[in-house]
């Protein structure tokens, strides 16, 4: 079952002849409940743009998107935002986490901003366990500068994960960390995935991060050039490879 569907997005910035920039071009993209895509494509191929749509983030200048049968474009900015905050669960690039405040009241810091009348003992239940699922509970009453760039990616992932959001995006995830670091916080996503049927988007340029992804769409120029099922190819190198190839093809186009 489709949880997300965009039809002809596009993202269009400027409006005369001379300034206007197409960030986006009549798109069209499903994204199934329970599915792992990464988006990839070089800079400016719109697949942040993509991203910031699917998520409400940003509004399509044409075109029409769904969460589940919801019309995102129908929706005002407080709408949206309590729909963010409900569905969605975000993973920056930078983590984002407020430096005063330790990793618990980071992690709990998206249920400040919703409407959710859950005890707050509840909550700190649930966010010791997102946290001991992590391997990081050891470090709930750690401030962020005293912890590693994975550790710190893994917080961002709890805070992500605590609102239970049926969505997970995620904006190079792995772009501030080192190859083994990464690795990690890949397997970390892959894992919430495959156990909890978590729904993941990640945007990448990185073949090796987006060959934890069970689809792969390509963009070029504001387009989907490529949309790839990578559930038949065995092995995480051969994966690799492929996309490999794939970025390299379109380069050479």
């Amino acid at each position: 079952m489709s949880i997300l569907k965009g039809i002809n997005v596009t993202r269009q910035f400027g409006n005369s002849k001379k300034n206007t920039v197409y960030a986006l071009k009549s798109v069209n993209v499903t994204f199934e409940e329970g599915s792992f895509t990464a988006i990839m494509g070089t800079s400016g191929s719109g697949k942040s743009t993509l991203l910031n749509i699917i998520s409400g983030l940003d509004t399509p200048t044409e075109g029409t998107l769904f969460f589940n049968d919801i019309k995102l474009n129908e929706l005002n900015d407080n709408e949206l935002t309590d729909l963010r905050n409900k569905y969605y669960g975000f993973i920056f690039q930078f983590f984002h986490l407020i430096p005063v405040m330790n990793v618990m009241d980071n992690v709990l810091l998206p249920n400040y901003f919703s409407k959710n009348n859950e005890n707050d003992e509840i909550l700190k239940e649930r966010a010791l366990q997102i946290l001991k699922e992590l391997n990081i509970n050891h470090l709930s009453k750690s401030f962020p500068s005293e912890l590693s760039g994975g550790q710190q990616q893994r917080v961002a992932i709890a805070r992500a994960l605590i609102n239970n959001p049926d969505i997970l995006l995620a904006d190079e995830p792995t772009g501030s960390l080192d190859s083994n670091t990464s690795k990690l916080v890949m397997e970390q996503l892959k894992k919430l995935n495959i156990q909890k049927k978590q729904t993941v988007i990640i945007v990448t340029h990185d073949a090796t991060v987006a060959a934890y992804a069970d689809r792969v769409l390509l963009m070029h120029d504001g387009c989907v050039v490529e949309d790839e099922l990578l559930i038949g190819i065995e092995g995480q190198e051969k994966k690799v490879r492929y996309l490999s190839n794939l970025l390299n093809d379109m380069g050479r186009k």
